[in-house]
């Protein structure tokens, strides 16, 4: 594996190099210098998730001509503890947490899979205007053999952005900042390939993107023999709308919508169903240092989108009539951040996910899952992150039957 990224290093400075000899000075070195340094680039790009690697955090800097090429990351060392009747995976996924079988004894573990590697190139041209490509990449890979994996891989100018990175119908800027690397389930929180375009209007941005579809039908149904999986062969269609005001129009309202056609093979018949979702979200400053994030989604056949519960085939289940729809699902999440200063961060956190049952439950299947947490940072420098969090976790099954689950942990997290 340190061979692999040590190969990518190499192609990708080889390639800028290239890049180099093809490219004019068209702009004036000072509109470079606003253009690269700046995170936003002056456009109505989405913003990066709260634990992500930016400009400023890049330790390798190349530049020539009007662009910069940054490599950058962090080791993240997280020490967790699981006390009695807690689920035993590495990441808090609250749907997980044992009902009838609990653990009987306590567990402590050292995590590192979560630390990341990026490569960045920024700049800007009297053509593209403010250009960004990016790649990122950890090693929590869904085997759980601490492989590589790919989070971002995409480009941005003219006010698309192509490729890999946070769904449409995301919102990260509400993201909170845990220690847990899972997060708050029923948020949504996914990755997709993509192309979307994005125009900003004054405090108004507007948005829309096709992006890359799967489906996933509930477990035990494809035994049937009438039933099989099927290439997809519609995007999920993606909608937003946002609106900034208060303290330095930093406080936001979103809306965001999805629709998906999800196709399926029933008695050698291609059939579909439809999805839809709504996500409402947003974060309010009641003051400069003090704000409140939440996130409430309601949808059918959009389980891929959630936090907790992508991969985990529930897009899809039986009707009494013998056919698929989407499966119902309600969630949303609050959390309150407050930062005593530049250095201090303190933020309470807790979600919640709603199914609607089925013919095919059964009573030990999940009505709903609750989050708490409550984490505090210090920043001692731009390098050194050091968190703490206790976290809280509840599963209710249809039978009302319920396991719990409480996990103290921290993290340390070293910036490259």
């Amino acid at each position: 594996m340190a061979k692999q990224l040590l190969i990518l290093l190499i192609i990708s400075l080889g390639s800028l190099q290239i890049s180099y000899a093809q490219i004019e000075d068209e702009v004036t070195q000072e509109e470079t210098d606003q253009a690269v340094d700046s995170l936003e680039f002056e456009g109505p790009y989405q913003k990066t998730h709260p634990q992500s690697i930016n400009a400023e955090s890049t330790v390798l800097r190349l530049q020539k001509g009007n662009y910069r090429f940054g490599l950058g990351g962090y080791a993240r060392i997280q020490p967790i503890y699981d006390f009695e009747g807690s689920q035993q995976n590495d990441n808090f996924v609250v749907i997980d947490i044992p009902v009838e079988q609990k653990a009987k004894e306590d567990r402590f573990g050292i995590l590192s899979n979560a630390s990341r590697l990026a490569f960045e190139v920024l700049g800007k041209g009297k053509v593209s205007g403010p250009l960004r490509i990016y790649i990122e990449g950890d090693f929590s890979s869904a085997d759980g053999n601490d492989n590589f994996r790919l989070r971002h891989a995409y480009g941005q100018a003219l006010g698309f952005t192509i490729g890999q990175t946070w769904t449409t119908f995301s919102d990260v800027e509400v993201y909170p900042n845990n220690v847990d690397f899972e997060g708050p389930n029923g948020i949504v929180w996914l990755r997709p390939a993509q192309i979307r375009y994005e125009k900003k209007v004054k405090n108004w941005i507007f948005g829309a993107a096709v992006e890359n579809p799967t489906d996933n039908i509930f477990p035990g149904i494809l035994a049937e023999d009438s039933l099989s999986f099927v290439p997809q062969r519609v995007p999920d269609l993606v909608a937003k709308t946002q609106y900034s005001f208060g303290i330095d129009d930093r406080s936001h309202l979103r809306v965001a919508y999805v629709y998906r056609k999800l196709y399926y093979e029933q008695n050698d018949v291609i059939r579909d169903a439809s999805g839809w979702g709504v996500a409402l979200s947003g974060h309010i400053f009641f003051r400069s240092n003090f704000r409140f994030m939440f996130q409430a989604t309601v949808g059918e056949g959009i389980s891929k989108y959630l936090n907790g519960v992508t991969g985990r085939d529930a897009d899809l289940v039986p009707t009494s009539a013998g056919d698929l729809r989407g499966l119902f699902s309600l969630s949303g999440m609050g959390a309150f951040e407050y930062n005593f200063s530049k250095k201090h961060q303190a933020t309470f956190t807790f979600s919640r996910y709603q199914l609607n049952p089925t013919d095919a439950f059964g009573p030990q299947d999940l009505d709903h899952s609750e989050y708490y947490a409550l984490t505090y940072f210090f920043f001692p420098s731009k390098i050194v992150d050091f968190g703490m969090e206790g976290l809280y976790g509840r599963r209710v099954n249809n039978n009302d039957r319920t396991g719990d689950a409480f996990r103290l942990s921290c993290v340390f997290v070293f910036r490259i």
